[in-house]
């Protein structure tokens, strides 16, 4: 073990500065039978034998993903961040907890479900502020049209307002039950 003595501000150290440690990167190994996967991780990971979890990284992935935002706006007044993307990596993604960044900012900790090497999937990642919704509900105006052979004719009217406050354009998925039901 080295142990390097703090020199006081302004003060020049006969001994050049130790080099950095070497940095250690994350090569892994994905052994897959019918029933099971198993990784090999192949650098030094020590885990202390003290009955507690531990977690030890096995990779870092970094997934390109179309965003959008879906909203239902009979049911939520929010539009609901979505990522698109696919398992580029050469490893299964097991299900369980996972954080996500965007452009290098943590935006939510999300379920993830488990993935196939290439298979594609859907992430929500939360409602977003910056993406407002407003609804007006349905309106039903019932009339007969006709001189001789009356129909009956039932018009709905209402509307969706989906205003965007951010700097660049997003695509909104806008979902809504048609027809309604007789007893809404």
């Amino acid at each position: 073990r080295d142990v390097y003595k703090r020199q006081p501000y302004g003060a020049s150290s006969s001994a050049a500065a130790p080099p950095p440690p070497p940095v250690s990167v994350l090569v892994t190994k994905a052994n897959e039978s019918m029933v099971s996967t198993s990784f090999e991780i192949l650098r030094v990971a020590t885990i202390q034998s003290d009955n507690q979890d531990h977690k030890v990284t096995i990779t870092i992935i970094n997934l390109t993903a179309n965003l959008s935002y879906t909203t239902v706006p009979r049911l939520s007044e929010w539009a609901f961040l979505k990522a698109s993307t696919k398992n580029a990596s050469p490893f299964p993604l097991l299900p369980g907890s996972c954080s996500v960044f965007v452009d290098g900012n943590y935006i939510a900790m999300v379920s993830l479900p488990y993935t196939a090497a290439g298979e594609d999937f859907v992430l929500f990642l939360g409602t977003d502020k910056g993406v407002r919704v407003e609804y007006k509900p349905f309106t039903t105006v019932k009339d007969q049209q006709g001189l001789f052979n009356k129909t009956n004719v039932e018009r709905y009217s209402g509307s969706v307002t989906v205003k965007n406050t951010k700097k660049e354009e997003i695509t909104v998925v806008t979902l809504e039950q048609l027809p309604l039901s007789n007893n809404e």
